[in-house]
């Protein structure tokens, strides 16, 4: 989940706030086929993830690679650009404002986050669970013990609840696992909600093709193969 939050404030705050300048929109050249791309694979990937249910491991499996695969396609994408918007001598400190950016919107990210989950949680445990395990032959009076501990994810409390089996400990897992990702689901539908905005900043982004020349900002050279050795003082 830390991939998710990640990957949103990533591609949204560079977006917006490092290269994206909405003066006109240019669809077809090289940088903006690369963006577009990378944002709109993330997008549906994190969509995509939001119907993933314990049952369906692989499809979580190659989603989340895709979805990861695509997020660091826009760090890449985030890094090169942002040295076409600022002069040579201030490349550090643009740098330094993106890996900043990284931890203070993935901290706010991760709190919402967290929240639409906490929040969504227990409606699903009363929603699920109390009717498949009163299905499966748990005694009514057992109920509140049982849902307290799975609550908790306390497996020790659950083992020890009166009349509970192994059958029944199964088909216990399984509805707090259901539960899990339902409300789950909720945390990528905000994801996919952000990434949106993503897309459109991307598509909103300047032209940046005349950028793709030769010029390198700073060249390492052997010292035989210089004028002055730049390490002489050090």
């Amino acid at each position: 989940m830390a991939r998710v939050c990640l990957a949103i404030h990533h591609s949204c705050v560079w977006s917006l706030g490092r290269y994206s300048y909405p003066r006109s929109i240019h669809v077809m050249d090289w940088a903006h086929q690369i963006s577009d791309t990378g944002f709109v694979g993330m997008d549906d990937s994190l969509g995509v993830m939001a119907s993933i249910t314990v049952k369906r491991k692989g499809m979580a499996i190659a989603f989340s690679f895709l979805a990861g695969w695509t997020i660091g396609w826009g760090e890449v994408i985030a890094a090169i650009i942002v040295q076409y918007v600022v002069p040579d001598e201030d490349l550090g400190v643009a740098f330094s404002v993106i890996s900043a950016a990284r931890t203070i919107f993935g901290s706010i990210f991760t709190a919402a986050f967290i929240a639409v989950y906490t929040n969504k949680v227990p409606s699903y445990l009363a929603s699920i669970v109390p009717a498949r395990v009163l299905a499966a032959g748990l005694p009514g009076s057992q109920l509140e013990a049982l849902m307290t501990a799975a609550a908790a994810a306390n497996q020790g409390a659950l083992t020890e609840i009166e009349g509970m089996t192994p059958e029944l400990l199964f088909t216990t897992n399984i509805a707090v696992s259901d539960a899990y990702s339902k409300a789950y689901a909720y945390v990528y539908y905000f994801a996919v909600a952000v990434g949106v905005v993503t897309i459109a900043a991307s598509v909103c982004m300047r032209n940046f093709d005349k950028y793709l020349t030769s010029h390198v900002s700073r060249q390492l050279y052997h010292k035989k193969d210089a004028d002055t050795d730049p390490l002489v003082n050090v």
